[in-house]
């Protein structure tokens, strides 16, 4: 995983030639499935680790087509990098959910923290990654070392697992050698090869060496580089102009040796997976004076839900909204095999309608598959779309007729590593052990209400003392 940014624009190149030289000459070459992604500014993540493991030769094809555009465009990139992304792309790897279940991994980012932009959040995402025992090691080029301690969480401040180099491919091949290439050629599978690796030469590098324009710490000091490394970036005196958005190729070739996945939902039952780590609710203080909280409201509307139901869980809605802060932001969605309902955000009076409106219409609409992953996207981009804004989410469903539980359990982990609050009203049968609640409630049991023969106000008073109670003690 590497930075792409006007502050590390040579390292990215070095970056680059290092992972090449990792695959051919550390891991053994055999039933590996390499992940390469890039990460920066919003509009920069285009590389999403998860959409797919490479051969080695993908991977480094890949990682030739990224060298060349970086070249081309000589370091004229954003410099307001956001960590987040990336690091829920970590946290599903290091979970082993879905598609990503590799028995095995080992991560090396490449970044720097001097211009993040998002540090509150990825300090929370990081400290979740943390919970698991992951291989991952990070080349730290921060002007004065990691001053966040976004890194040593991240590395659960194991000695060594960060490391420092100039932009040089040899140095920076030397300092790895102390002990990431043993982790990595150790959880790879193969022959390794009998040849000694070839003596590597660095490579060209972009013409504009960068600039990062916040090259004193912004934050309380939590670590600091050790005093033995002998790191500093180059300095300039002109600072690039900020485009891009890197054009989407693919691979010649996308074969890999994943490990099989089913379509089972997670068991609460069983110790097979691990639970998501359990957080508190905490209040919030944003830095701007708009709203700072937002209400969804999510309900399946599909034949696995009656009628009755569906009006208990909309005239609930209108009982918890009326018993909440009137300044807040207030939507509704709806889904069933698609969503039926966008997700809008309104004020109280205009949030009063649209769901009269949804009760009027009643018992349509009446979906026949339930689906769940678009509508779990949905609650997470609204959490993603401002970090100055919390999010809580109240979702009303069952889970006998989910189509897509993997998907929907990877969801759920991503909503809950963004600090979102979330709520179950649950129409579950109770015909199967599994259930995905737990995990999208980051495993606040007391936040699941089961709903069966419950009538709206006894969904409202259900949900008092720890929906609305969290809302009111935590808004600004």
């Amino acid at each position: 995983m590497g930075e792409q940014s006007i502050c590390s624009c040579r390292e990215n190149v070095v970056f680059l030639n290092f992972v090449k030289y990792l695959a051919d000459n550390i891991i053994p070459y055999g039933c590996n499935g390499y992940g390469i992604r890039q990460f920066g500014d919003v509009a920069f993540n285009d590389t999403n680790l998860l959409k797919g493991f490479y051969s080695r030769d993908g991977m480094e094809w890949k990682a030739n087509n990224w060298i060349n555009d970086d070249l081309a465009q000589n370091c004229k990139y954003s410099d307001n990098v956001t960590y987040q992304s990336t690091l829920l792309d970590m946290l599903i790897l290091v979970n082993g959910s879905g598609d990503q279940a590799y028995q095995k991994n080992a991560i090396f980012l490449q970044g720097e923290t001097d211009t993040i932009v998002d540090l509150d959040v990825s300090l929370a995402i990081a400290r979740q990654i943390a919970t698991y025992n992951a291989i991952i090691y990070i080349w730290d080029h921060s002007k004065y070392g990691d001053q966040t301690g976004l890194f040593s969480i991240l590395t659960k401040n194991q000695q060594g697992r960060i490391i420092y180099s100039n932009a040089s491919l040899i140095q920076l091949i030397n300092v790895a050698s102390n002990s990431l290439f043993s982790d990595f050629a150790n959880i790879g599978c193969g022959n390794f090869s009998t040849n000694s690796p070839p003596p590597p030469s660095e490579p060209t590098l972009p013409t504009e060496p960068g600039y990062c324009p916040n090259i004193m710490p912004k934050y309380t000091t939590t670590s600091s580089r050790p005093t033995t490394t002998t790191t500093m970036r180059p300095t300039t005196t002109t600072r690039a102009t900020t485009t891009t958005t890197r054009p989407s190729t693919q691979p010649p070739t996308t074969t890999t040796t994943r490990a099989t996945t089913t379509t089972r939902l997670p068991s609460t039952s069983t110790t097979t997976r691990a639970q998501p780590p359990r957080t508190t609710t905490t209040t919030y203080h944003p830095t701007s004076n708009g709203t700072c909280y937002k209400i969804i409201f999510a309900g399946e509307m599909t034949v696995s839900i009656t009628p009755q139901q569906k009006r208990a869980f909309l005239e609930s809605v209108l009982l918890i909204a009326a018993n909440l802060p009137s300044r807040l932001q207030f939507g509704i969605t709806t889904y069933g095999i698609n969503i039926l309902q966008n997700l809008n955000f309104q004020s109280y009076k205009d949030f009063v309608t649209t769901v009269n409106q949804l009760i009027s219409q009643l018992p349509n609409p009446n979906s026949s598959i339930t689906n769940v992953q678009k509508v779990y996207d949905e609650i997470l981009e609204a959490a993603l779309a401002n970090p100055n804004q919390k999010i809580a989410a109240l979702i009303m469903g069952e889970m006998e007729s989910v189509r897509d539980p993997n998907a929907g359990h990877t969801a759920c982990l991503k909503i809950a590593a963004t600090g979102t609050n979330v709520y179950a009203l649950d129409y579950s049968k109770g015909t199967i052990p599994q259930s995905l609640w737990p995990y999208c409630t980051n495993n606040h049991n007391e936040r699941i209400v089961y709903g069966t023969g419950k009538s709206a106000t006894e969904i409202y008073n259900a949900f008092k003392s720890t929906l609305i109670n969290d809302i009111i003690n935590n808004h600004c």
